[in-house]
């Protein structure tokens, strides 16, 4: 409306009547009018407003009343503000969350109207086994359906077994391991590996649990040091040793990279003082270059022969494990003993949400480093590229249907938006979300009704109504999604055909769906096992019916009056003669 005003007035340049207010193209009333305001006039009071920047709550683990084994050593103050530029588009609020009042923190801030979040950054790092916030969190973001930076919940503290086989799937070396728990014999277990190896925790953070002797160079080492870890952690996981060089390298989601995957510059790790070579708890957090430059990690050369495979198990490992969401470190080493001095790289986990944002007086965190060494990126251009996808993820995922009644006071589902063909209902396309069909039956009416459940999220349920020519249906592809099979526009109510759910305990009914494909009756169908059938030419098939045709004719003319030739005789035992092979090739 103001621009509308605005619009009017800029039209004449006549001098305003007495009494006339000067703000009247902002605030509107009916007890003047703009139809004189002067441009000038107009043109300084908008110039005059105060421009309102967007708020980004930053959302930290708190170390209150926590008894983590990092709380020590994790002193710094954490947060994006440090590395925005004056007249950067977003502002900051720092919020510390406790594991206790996660939820009530997260819905607090989402629910604030006088100064309204327009994007979470999420920083919390608390573990499963620690009393600091962690993922219940970003379960509270999802709830409040708010957009967040940083890993889906499911991959926020991913098992390290788990990474292994998505990356060896896509063709990421990993060094050959053990997974054992309590009570499990370490000696069998670790039969197959070769020493020397290392100890490890398999959901692990922050090198907690690593020391020195987590390295051992023999099995008795090994069940000595792998029998008191276990008592401590109940499970652990051991892994042959990977001699060479250790390094990191960070990843994270960008369109115009190669692959949409921006791969920063690595670093390779360094062990002052020759005791260890592989990073442990101690190395991490005692290791302060703040004080002493010569112990900062160094980017990796260039030109190293090993560079472009560091590039490409990076960006495999964070597509296979993230799904292309958030960013994440991944650690790695090189193995030495190859000929030729150029090694393979091996990857041993993926960090997300790593450590980031610290103070750049205290030279900052791995991740820091990487970024302030890579020439085209810097900190403000990272921060506002995971507030953008953020958002737009968040703007992806946004549920395009509402629950409603209709007439009959009968529950059905209806679009808020239109919906093209192969839209989700669940999720969205870059994150496919599997279902769960339901048939449920009314037991006054015996009629049966559907009901769609989201897998990884069961408090999103959703009421289907038949149709023999329905809107959405199920697409078999990594997994089983409803998607929009036809144009869907608002209002319209979502349906599906019972008899594609295939659950045998649905009763037969009559159908009144009304429309022109209406089969009348629907039949349940019994599951069917999805299964690869080899396609048959034409060629092929045509043979096959001409040998049927042959066979029939046979057996026809042995019906009436005998097999009276040897060609018929073995027709009608399903026997081909030369002459037979001849006519079916014909």
């Amino acid at each position: 409306v103001s621009v509308l005003y605005w619009w009017r007035s800029v039209s004449t340049r006549a001098p305003p009547r007495v009494g006339q207010s000067s703000f009247a193209p902002l605030f509107p009333s009916s007890h003047y009018t703009t139809k004189h305001m002067p441009r000038r006039r107009v043109i300084g009071v908008v110039s005059r407003l105060p421009r309102v920047r967007p708020r980004i709550a930053v959302l930290v683990s708190s170390y209150a009343d926590s008894n983590s084994e990092t709380k020590a050593h994790d002193l710094d103050y954490c947060t994006p503000e440090h590395y925005v530029p004056p007249g950067f588009p977003y502002r900051f609020t720092y919020h510390e969350v406790s594991k206790k009042n996660a939820h009530s923190e997260v819905r607090r801030l989402a629910l604030d109207e006088t100064d309204p979040v327009h994007c979470f950054f999420n920083l919390v790092d608390g573990a499963k086994e620690e009393d600091r916030a962690g993922v219940e969190v970003l379960h509270a973001l999802k709830e409040f359906n708010k957009p967040f930076t940083g890993p889906l919940p499911e991959n926020f503290e991913p098992h390290k077994v788990t990474m292994k086989l998505l990356v060896d799937k896509v063709g990421v070396k990993i060094p050959p391991f053990a997974h054992i728990g309590v009570g499990q014999d370490i000696r069998r277990k670790c039969r197959h590996l070769r020493f020397p190896v290392i100890v490890k925790h398999p959901s692990g953070y922050a090198s907690v649990g690593i020391t020195k002797e987590s390295k051992c160079e023999n099995m008795d080492a090994l069940v000595a040091h792998a029998s008191k870890f276990i008592e401590q952690h109940s499970v652990a996981l051991v892994e042959e040793f990977v001699t060479g060089r250790e390094g990191t390298v960070l990843v994270c989601r960008d369109e115009k990279s190669k692959g949409g995957v921006r791969v920063f510059p690595p670093i390779i790790m360094e062990f002052p003082g020759g005791a260890e070579d592989f990073q442990s708890f101690d190395n991490k957090w005692k290791n302060d270059w703040s004080e002493d430059p010569t112990k900062k990690p160094r980017a990796f050369d260039i030109n190293d022969p090993v560079y472009p495979k560091i590039i490409e198990t990076a960006r495999r490992a964070y597509g296979a494990i993230l799904q292309g969401v958030g960013y994440g470190r991944v650690d790695f080493r090189i193995d030495e003993k190859q000929p030729g001095g150029t090694g393979d790289v091996y990857f041993l986990e993926i960090n997300p949400n790593c450590g980031m944002f610290y103070p750049p007086s205290m030279g900052g965190d791995y991740a820091d480093i990487m970024v302030h060494y890579d020439k085209d990126w810097d900190h403000a251009a990272f921060i506002s590229n995971q507030i953008t996808a953020a958002i737009e993820d968040h703007r992806q995922s946004l549920r395009w249907w509402r629950p409603a009644v209709d007439a009959a006071n009968n529950f059905v589902t209806k679009a808020t938006s239109k919906a093209l063909p192969g839209h989700p209902v669940f999720g969205n396309a870059a994150d496919p979300s599997p279902v769960i069909l339901r048939c449920l039956t009314d037991e006054k009416t015996q009629l049966p009704g559907c009901v769609a459940v989201r897998a990884d999220d069961k408090s999103q349920i959703i009421g289907l109504r038949h149709s023999c020519r329905p809107n959405v249906g199920v697409a078999h592809g990594t997994c089983a999604e409803l998607v929009a099979i036809r144009r869907i526009k608002k209002g319209d109510i979502l349906s599906i055909d019972y008899g594609t759910l295939r659950d045998p305990t649905m009763p037969a009914f009559a159908c009144k769906c009304g429309a022109l494909e209406c089969r009348k009756t629907i039949r349940p169908q019994s599951p069917k096992l999805r299964s690869y059938r080899r396609p048959v030419t034409l060629k092929t098939g045509i043979s096959r019916a001409m040998e049927r045709r042959q066979r029939r004719k046979a057996a026809a003319a042995a019906a009436k009056g005998g097999a009276a030739t040897p060609a018929a005789a073995a027709a009608a035992d399903g026997k081909k003669t030369a002459p037979a092979v001849d006519a079916a090739k014909k």
